[in-house]
């Protein structure tokens, strides 16, 4: 984003002196808005990536560039609504101290969420959003009635980062599922700022505390492994991947020795995982849910029952359902410690289905859901092949056939 930001800061003032490479720029930005308006939820918030977490609002910066700019992708009042939208989202965040000074952290004051790179003074990048205030008051920016967000595709795929953005209108929840965008170095809490099987804009994402033990081991829209020592591992990177519009597939290895191929696919109220698991050995798995803010623990854990967290203080639910094949997982809910969410301050409760699997071939596949309101099991199926060719899945009277041949086997 910081790249087509400062491309379009050049294109605008120095038009005249390097037209050419000004136009480049221009002609860069406008095909990244049409992809990164879909970063952006109806309520301004936006899905929360990466590193850098900590410059906030800069979230926006973006947009403010456009109209800073002129560019001509969307009309101004649809720009001027994300930009504003945006800053309204974080004016209900706890950003400053008791002197008024912006904290480090995302969503409250949190130096977990930082990076080795970052000081007292870094939060202010966020401060690039004002460059909208170059505007003047007649300007087409703040003439223009602020828009909402237009009509945009309900799954989006950014083939470059690997990723499908997804849209559940039925709960709200405005998310995207990755496939793997990792750094090259190792920044703080990698695996889970770059390696989680889905980011969500309305309930964050756990940051890691401790390898040992899974409460502090952010298990949220993770597979995790254990040698049956207490310590945990998941994906940090891929082997192999590839991405459609109908899916994410991908191979990796959390340790020497298993080897795991994993589908994410995006469903109309839902995403569905399915991973095949190879072991040399025998393993303990754990597979997370999206996390939600559980103000009191003890009564979180009834909910695992149901494969569900319902949280009707914030009128927020997480569930998750196995239908693995051959594998029947049990389900029990994670308390991780305050603090871990990125969004939420408190406690956040994460379903998990756990497993214990001895050596040799697995399938696991469970259904995953979150959002507002309640949840909603709808009568999902699936069918693989036994030669492992292809797999079917139903959702009511729909029905897809996708590719199950293991990337590295074609």
């Amino acid at each position: 984003m910081a790249l087509h930001y400062y491309g379009l800061v050049y294109a605008q003032l120095m038009a005249e002196r390097d037209p050419e490479r000004c136009q480049i720029l221009r002609e860069r930005a406008t095909l990244f808005a049409r992809d990164f308006i879909y970063m952006f939820a109806a309520d301004g918030s936006a899905i929360p990536f990466g590193r850098s977490l900590t410059y906030r609002f800069a979230q926006s910066a973006f947009w403010s560039a456009v109209a800073f700019a002129g560019l001509d992708v969307f009309p101004a009042g649809v720009v001027k609504g994300l930009v504003l939208r945006n800053l309204n989202w974080w004016r209900e965040r706890e950003l400053v101290d008791s002197r008024g000074v912006m904290n480090v952290g995302y969503a409250y004051d949190n130096p977990i969420v930082a990076e080795d790179y970052n000081a007292p003074g870094s939060s202010y990048w966020a401060c690039k959003t004002f460059l909208i205030l170059t505007q003047g008051e007649q300007s087409e920016f703040w003439q223009s009635q602020i828009l909402p967000l237009p009509n945009l595709q309900t799954i989006r795929m950014f083939r470059h980062a690997g990723q499908l953005v997804h849209h559940d209108i039925h709960h709200q929840h405005h998310y995207l599922l990755n496939g793997g965008q990792f750094p090259a170095k190792n920044y703080n809490n990698s695996e889970s700022k770059y390696a989680k099987f889905a980011y969500s804009s309305l309930l964050g994402f756990n940051l890691e505390r401790s390898r040992y033990g899974i409460e502090m081991n952010a298990c949220d829209s993770m597979l995790m492994f254990s040698e049956q020592d207490g310590y945990f591992r998941g994906r940090r990177l891929n082997l192999e991947s590839e991405i459609t519009e109908r899916y994410i597939r991908c191979r990796w290895s959390p340790l020497s020795g298993i080897n795991v191929s994993s589908w994410l696919v995006p469903l109309e109220a839902a995403h569905l995982r399915l991973h095949i698991i190879d072991t040399d050995r025998q393993i303990d798995t754990v597979e997370g849910g999206f996390p939600i803010p559980v103000l009191t623990p003890q009564i979180a854990a009834p909910g695992a029952k149901n494969h569900c967290i319902i949280n009707r203080d914030e009128n927020l639910f997480s569930w998750i359902k196995d239908i693995s094949p051959s594998h029947s997982r049990e389900a029990e809910v994670v308390i991780s410690p305050p603090a871990s969410n990125i969004i939420f301050p408190y406690s956040s409760g994460v379903v998990t289905l756990q497993k214990k699997l001895n050596p040799g071939r697995h399938i696991f596949a469970c259904l995953v859901q979150a959002g507002r309101g309640e949840p909603d099991e709808r009568n999902i199926t699936l069918d693989i092949d036994p030669q492992y060719r292809f797999f079917t899945l139903k959702e009511g009277s729909t029905s897809y056939t996708l590719p199950l041949t293991l990337i590295s086997e074609r």
